[in-house]
């Protein structure tokens, strides 16, 4: 999952140390995803019960699994062994044959039709995600209180170097 991730995700802003930490948030998220959950109920227009997707993890394993296979099957090394560009090229073609030609949005992370997908509409959705478009410790899903409103966020601190990696 973190070798795709550092494809799926903005690693250049995120950093080494950022790109773990989303995946294992993600893994969180994941293994407290309720499948088939009861959704929130229309009463206004509809009586009918909505419910939410199945369990997405045994698909989203059986992608990376086939990632993995194919790339010891084509380059003799696990996908985690791959140069970067062979992982990019690699997951790219999954994905052109996973992604409907179609899309447009992200979806719902759980509905995703592929792991990396959903990491990325997972991570969109996220506070930190919002901070990095605009720049600034916004903290959309963070309670800053009234007294705080009139003030403009602080500036995001550009990654270090040594949080991109490089040394």
């Amino acid at each position: 999952m973190r070798a795709v991730a550092g494809h799926a995700l903005p690693a250049d802003a995120l950093g080494e140390d950022g790109i773990s930490e989303q995946v294992a948030a993600f893994e969180r998220w994941s293994r407290g995803f309720e499948p088939v959950a009861e959704l929130d109920h229309p009463y206004i227009w509809s009586d009918e019960l909505v419910y939410g997707p199945p369990d997405p993890r045994p698909g989203w394993q059986a992608q990376l699994d086939g990632l993995d296979l194919e790339a010891r099957r084509r380059h003799g090394a696990g996908f985690v062994e791959l140069p970067v560009g062979h992982r990019a090229e690699l997951l790219r073609e999954h994905l052109e044959r996973a992604v409907p030609a179609g899309l447009r949005e992200l979806p719902f992370a759980a509905e995703a039709p592929h792991v990396a997908i959903a990491l990325l509409a997972w991570w969109a959705g996220t506070s930190g995600a919002n901070d990095l478009c605009h720049g600034a410790a916004i903290g959309r899903h963070e309670c800053r209180g009234l007294p705080s409103a009139a003030q403009r966020p602080e500036p995001l601190a550009p990654p270090s170097r040594a949080d991109r990696g490089e040394r």
